[in-house]
């Protein structure tokens, strides 16, 4: 048996034995991969003699984070031999993420066999304009700061990311770097980066993705104050039909959010394997 990275030839049946032949999703990832969105070499297939009997996808992402979408082969051993050639694929992640639909965790066999840990679910959250603001702010001292400079932002996301309730894994791998690589992979424009302040301090930022928010927090000393629900004021002030991801062991996010009008829409069981320790 060998695992390599599928040929244009091979494309199509890799994908075919990923998605069950399910024409809406094979169609989907074609476009992705025609538009550079996906890399073909990604997609990596085991052959029993001149055969495909398997595929995985596995991709790096930005920050140190890579993700799978996990493998179907023909037998347990193909599929963890898969799985085996995906982490070596993405090698120089510190962490690889796999999102499954609840009905589908049964998929996680190999990944687990081969040292992924089930940690949480991820919800995805939405709002609609209907919806009624988060309840009156207790903060009312507080302002945009429209005149932050970009280090001021940085530093200020990597405050409030610390001890972040939201997959706290995450937090013992990925460097400072590696956290400010992602998001500005996640929200590449900065224009929509909102920094809160007090007076002259720095105390909470909210990262926006046109209508995804990326992220939501105070710095530690400043957290049940109140700042998150102004910074969701504010964000849904110029995106009111919202969506979002948390970590359903997030208490007090999800009750900020449902207090705001967001209902989940949609949930992931969230899979981890994590390659290092966090990094100075």
């Amino acid at each position: 048996m060998t695992v390599a990275p599928a040929n244009a030839d091979q494309l199509a049946h890799a994908l075919a034995i990923l998605f069950g032949h399910a024409e809406p999703q094979i169609g989907h990832a074609f476009r992705l991969v025609a538009r550079g969105d996906l890399n073909a070499s990604d997609f990596l297939v085991t052959r029993a003699h001149s055969s495909i009997d398997g595929a995985i996808y596995a991709r790096r992402l930005a920050g140190g984070i890579a993700v799978i979408w996990p493998p179907r082969g023909v037998s347990g051993e193909v599929e963890r031999a898969l799985v085996e050639s995906a982490i070596e694929h993405v090698a120089g992640a510190n962490v690889i993420q796999v999102f499954l639909p609840p009905d589908e965790v049964h998929r996680a066999e190999p990944l687990l066999w081969a040292g992924f840990q089930h940690v949480t679910a991820l919800w995805q959250m939405a709002r609609s304009v209907v919806a009624t603001y988060a309840r009156p702010e207790c903060t009312p001292l507080l302002s945009l700061a429209h005149d932050a400079t970009q280090s001021e932002l940085e530093a200020t996301l990597l405050r409030a990311h610390e001890d972040s309730l939201d997959c706290p894994e995450l937090n013992r791998c990925l460097s400072p770097a590696e956290v400010l690589a992602g998001y500005d992979d996640a929200a590449p424009d900065r224009s929509q980066w909102l920094l809160a302040r007090d007076k002259d301090r720095p105390v909470g930022v909210a990262l926006l993705d046109s209508d995804n928010l990326m992220f939501l927090g105070a710095i530690p000393e400043r957290r049940r104050q109140g700042i998150g629900r102004w910074l969701l004021n504010r964000v849904l002030e110029l995106a009111p039909n919202l969506y979002l991801n948390v970590d359903a062991r997030n208490t007090p996010a999800v009750q900020l959010y449902r207090s705001a009008g967001f209902e989940v829409v949609d949930v992931r069981e969230v899979f981890l394997y994590l390659q290092n320790s966090r990094k100075s």
